[in-house]
């Protein structure tokens, strides 16, 4: 604001038209004091004056706004003449003429085009003055506005300068830029070029990932074929020889077979989720709403429980309701939990199962007892073909937990392991 107001009195000081302003002005009123002021809500500044009676008041100078009658001119955009301030009905008691020593006064509005208020045209002297001829407050409302438009003419002028500065620079950087434009036009032509190039490496690239997927599937396909048939067989012959008039020993030679063709399924079946969990975009899910999960999650670990007679589990599901999933996948992440907890759980502590549903999320946890999984296995814990520890009596691939962990992906879930203290 003091900057903008400083320039405003400089540039009112540089017109040649106010000098005889003033000069016309005290001619013509007999007053010996004329000066133009800019005037703000909290400012007087005088920027150019005429002093024949030593007030002390020169061009850049100041006076508190409050204590002149300016302030005044400014808020009702008018106007005030007084001839004697100690005859005057309106200004007798005014404290500023007995302040400044004054008892005549003019002082116009100086009003610039767009409207917008300037400052002051004042005069005033100790003597009273002979103001009231029309022609004299005409006469000063005519320089007020010639002071107005030479204001306005050397702003436009300014800025115009200011532009053609601008438009110049503007100019310049627009040269720069169409030259960098080009440069930058030939650079395309040459990205152009090579894009292409990369678009026929990547369209072959396309082609071949097509012809991979469709590997992958049929690799799939066939792994579950060629494995499972020879195993049906076996198995199937294993029931025949079964109904046969066998030994003791035979019957128990049978039923190692038996189990034997259980866990290669076991495996087989392992061996096929991983396949479509890394090469085949993930383990599919089939899910159904409104699934009765309970009851089939007790179903899983009483088939577990059956096969581990010497080993404690206990089961708290009540607090899971009906929900959206696969319900055999969910088994199945389920019996992967719950066995892998029985291997490597402690023999004579129970492996604990636990279901709540909260906010129609399900929370399925499985625990047990036993030496603490090591920081190094517990980072690697649902990756493929990794155990939590290494013990004799340990079969299988390593699959369990990375197969239970894709299906609670393929739901939208995660599976996670922590340590119990």
């Amino acid at each position: 604001m003091t900057e903008g107001l400083t320039e405003d009195a400089a540039l009112v000081a540089g017109l040649k038209a106010v000098p005889g302003v003033l000069e016309v002005v005290r001619a013509a009123t007999g007053m010996r004091f004329a000066a133009v002021a800019r005037v703000t809500a909290d400012r007087w500044l005088a920027c150019a004056v005429e002093d024949g009676i030593g007030l002390g008041i020169e061009a850049g100078g100041e006076l508190p706004v409050e204590t002149t009658i300016c302030r005044e001119v400014r808020q009702a955009v008018v106007p005030v003449v007084i001839s004697d301030a100690r005859s005057d009905a309106v200004y007798c008691s005014h404290p500023t003429p007995s302040m400044y020593g004054f008892r005549s006064y003019v002082s116009t509005p100086i009003v610039l085009p767009g409207g917008s208020f300037f400052g002051v045209l004042c005069a005033l002297d100790p003597e009273p003055r002979d103001l009231s001829a029309p022609w004299l407050l005409r006469m000063f409302k005519l320089h007020a506005e010639l002071v107005a438009f030479q204001i306005d003419a050397h702003r436009r002028l300014a800025a115009g300068a200011a532009d053609l500065a601008t438009s110049r620079r503007d100019l310049a950087t627009s040269q720069a830029d169409l030259a960098t434009s080009r440069a930058d036009f030939a650079m395309s032509q040459a990205d152009l070029a090579t894009a292409q190039a990369d678009l026929s490496t990547s369209a072959a690239s396309l082609t071949d990932e097509r012809d991979s997927s469709a590997l992958r599937e049929q690799f799939i396909a066939v792994l579950g074929h060629d494995l499972r048939n020879p195993l049906a067989s076996i198995d199937a012959g294993a029931k025949l020889l079964a109904k046969e008039n066998l030994s003791e020993r035979g019957r128990g030679i049978l039923d190692l077979v038996g189990k034997s063709v259980g866990r290669m399924a076991g495996l087989i079946d392992d061996v096929l989720d991983f396949a479509r969990g890394r090469l085949g975009g993930g383990i599919a899910v089939n899910k159904a709403d409104r699934v009765p999960l309970a009851p089939m999650l007790r179903q899983v670990v009483d088939e577990l429980a059956t096969g581990h007679p010497d080993r404690r589990i206990e089961v708290e599901l009540d607090g899971i309701g009906d929900c959206r999933c696969d319900p055999a996948r969910i088994g199945q992440l389920l019996s992967n939990l719950v066995a892998n907890a029985l291997t490597h759980g402690a023999s004579d502590a129970p492996v604990t199962v636990r279901g709540v549903m909260i906010d129609g999320i399900v929370e399925l946890s499985v625990g047990n007892a036993g030496r603490p999984i090591s920081p190094e296995a517990m980072a690697n814990l649902f990756q493929p073909f990794v155990r939590a520890s290494s013990r004799p009596s340990q079969q299988g691939l390593g699959l369990g937990l990375y197969i239970a962990s894709e299906i609670a992906r393929a739901h939208g879930g995660t599976l996670t392991a922590t340590l119990r203290s």
